[in-house]
């Protein structure tokens, strides 16, 4: 049997027996020196001299002049008429695009949404926000006898129950405005009392309620962000009221937070504090 794994983003060829003994191994340590090249790199450091670049990498400055002309050539690697030094080059911003837009957040998100339901044995939803509601776009219903259920192209309100408040919280003030004319017939708050409450949860990363939307049952909902950091969906575990108690809230807290992370990782999200706060 043939795996190919990846090792420090070198290539790493693995042949293997039947029996899963490995036979070979071979790395391509150029590879791993280019890759050692663009990981240099960083929002903090986005520019390196040639110099700068070899006392980091402890390269021969031979070998690294010919790396970097190389992927300058390729236009992974630019070099500054003004200063000299290196950053990355424009390439990468159209690989980016071609593969952000290959991302479908169902599609990302399954197996992760597979294994928080089975953690928690409750309903799992993600919603995102279309107009003035929130809408279902993926959901595994519990196996439980006694459950909550959710069907994909259901609609939630924003301003009550954790998987609408979730999505919004990082709308903006004239959003939320718009979104409360439609609801305020529902609601028992004054505006400036909801978007109090609403920046609370933005504080806490998460929304918990009880009983907002329905007797009996509850929710709770994090954010999911894209790669630049927007809030695009919320992720959801919602169930009978009876079963979010105290012994069992702080574990699902934790399981959906992990799974939110997990996906927006996947979506290219990287954790970055500076990320816009406001949904798409």
């Amino acid at each position: 049997m043939r795996n190919i794994t990846m090792k420090n983003l070198g290539i790493v060829l693995r042949y293997q027996l039947g029996n899963g003994a490995m036979d070979k191994l071979y790395e391509l340590k150029l590879l791993n020196k280019i890759f050692d090249v663009l990981e240099s790199f960083t929002p903090e450091k986005p520019e390196y001299s040639l110099t700068e670049l070899q006392k980091k990498l402890n390269l021969h400055k031979a070998t690294l002049y010919r790396i970097l002309l190389n992927l300058e050539t390729r236009e992974y690697i630019q070099k500054s008429r003004y200063s000299g030094k290196y950053r990355l080059g424009s390439k990468f911003a159209v690989l980016a695009n071609v593969c952000l837009s290959g991302l479908d957040l169902r599609e990302v998100s399954h197996s992760f949404t597979r294994t928080l339901a089975e953690e928690t044995g409750e309903t799992i939803i993600i919603n995102v926000m279309e107009g003035y509601h929130g809408v279902c776009i993926e959901r595994i219903n519990s196996t439980q006898p006694v459950k909550i259920t959710a069907e994909i192209g259901h609609q939630v309100p924003l301003l009550r129950g954790a998987s609408g408040k979730i999505l919004a919280a990082y709308c903006d003030d004239r959003q939320i405005a718009a979104i409360y004319e439609k609801e305020k017939g529902e609601l028992a708050k004054p505006l400036e009392e909801i978007r109090r409450d609403l920046s609370d949860l933005r504080e806490k990363g998460h929304a918990i309620t009880f009983e907002e939307l329905d007797r009996d049952t509850a929710g709770i909902s994090f954010p999911i962000r894209n790669a630049a950091g927007v809030v695009v969906a919320g992720l959801s575990v919602i169930g009978p009221l009876f079963r979010f108690n105290d012994s069992k809230v702080p574990g699902l807290l934790r399981f959906t937070g992990e799974c939110a992370a997990l996906i927006s990782k996947e979506l290219g999200y990287g954790g970055n504090r500076g990320e816009s706060p406001r949904a798409a």
